[in-house]
């Protein structure tokens, strides 16, 4: 039973390389074939994070997918998740029928990343510095407090 997980893991990563590839044919150098999960998700909240804001990949079924095998939102990101509310969560990505209130109050970097229609309030407290962004078919709506920052 493991050894049929892993291969369907295995899969699902292979067809988003794929998908990743054939849209930019691998011209930033930063996309492996032999990347895990976790090597995604960084990816995704790293240096490919604006190509995939531009460019919808992943698609919303293949993050579908990657929630169903890989659990995701371990990772902090939220697939079809409803109304949910979120507190100082330091890197947050919000997908499709997700609704979330997100509350910072740390001191840090905090990111919050609204995708494939994803809906998010995004409020910042005392000295909290939050970056905010958005795809075309998502919306994100600010409310700064104290000293706090969201860009």
């Amino acid at each position: 039973m493991e050894n049929e997980a892993t291969n369907r893991a295995q899969k699902v990563l292979e067809r988003l390389f794929q998908q990743a590839y054939s849209h930019n044919q691998n011209q930033c150098g930063i996309i492996d074939k032999s990347f895990t999960i976790e090597d995604w998700v960084s990816l995704v909240f790293g240096e490919a994070q604006l190509f995939c804001l531009e460019n919808n990949i992943p698609t919303l079924s293949m993050w579908e997918e990657l929630d169903r095998v890989f659990a995701i939102s371990q990772y902090g990101i939220y697939v079809n998740k409803g109304n949910i509310t979120l507190k100082d969560e330091p890197s947050v990505i919000l997908i499709g029928a997700t609704t979330a209130t997100v509350e910072h109050n740390e001191l840090r970097r905090n990111v919050v990343v609204a995708m494939r229609g994803a809906q998010c309030h995004v409020v910042a407290n005392r000295n909290a510095v939050v970056f905010a962004k958005k795809d075309k078919f998502s919306e994100i709506t600010t409310e700064q407090n104290d000293n706090a920052v969201i860009s």
